[in-house]
């Protein structure tokens, strides 16, 4: 428990948790007005979950020089929180094959090349630790979480697809079960 990296990843899952949870109350509501603020919260919880990742990726790997990234990774939580009571990310709510599903708003796909991306760049500097890697315990390790994130971003991708229109089932909840399982076996 005094260890920063489980300190941190303890942070992650939490959030992940709260995540489930959030998302549940959107799905098990029974009306789209009741899942609307359900769905507001499910994107007020992602920027915590990029960036408590971010942190875990950030100790995990023991990087040098990038002290600035992490504060600002956090400051970004603030922005996104700011535009939650209003429309720019979640217009309303309408049923979709799966259940429940939101109308975007105008600025859904800058919220979600910043969050995404964040894990994404949690992912690349992962890749690029890993090739300075000499174990081989130490690089499965690695492979591990690398593996975890790219099924968590596919999940996530689907969701999008789906909130779409797309006629995909949403597998951002599978998907972030599969991930966690896999970093906290990482660990």
């Amino acid at each position: 428990p005094r260890r920063r990296l489980n300190q941190v990843f303890s942070i992650y899952l939490i959030s992940m948790s709260l995540w489930a949870f959030v998302t549940f109350g959107m799905r098990h509501s029974p009306t789209l007005p009741q899942a609307l603020p359900w769905e507001k919260a499910i994107f007020a919880v992602l920027p915590l979950v990029s960036a408590s990742y971010y942190h875990f990726v950030s100790i995990f790997i023991k990087p040098r020089n990038r002290g600035w990234q992490l504060p600002l990774v956090y400051v970004s939580i603030i922005f996104a929180w700011t535009l939650m009571p209003t429309d720019l990310l979640v217009k309303g709510m309408k049923e979709m094959s799966y259940g429940h599903g939101f109308i975007q708003g105008s600025l859904i796909l800058p919220y979600m090349f910043i969050f995404y991306g964040i894990i994404i760049l949690a992912l690349v500097q992962l890749i690029l630790a890993y090739h300075k890697l000499e174990s081989t315990v130490e690089k499965r390790r690695y492979t591990f979480v690398a593996v975890g994130v790219v099924i968590c971003v596919i999940g996530l991708f689907t969701d999008t697809l789906a909130a779409k229109g797309i006629q995909i089932y949403p597998l951002g909840i599978f998907s972030n079960i599969i991930f966690s399982g896999l970093t906290a076996y990482a660990i």
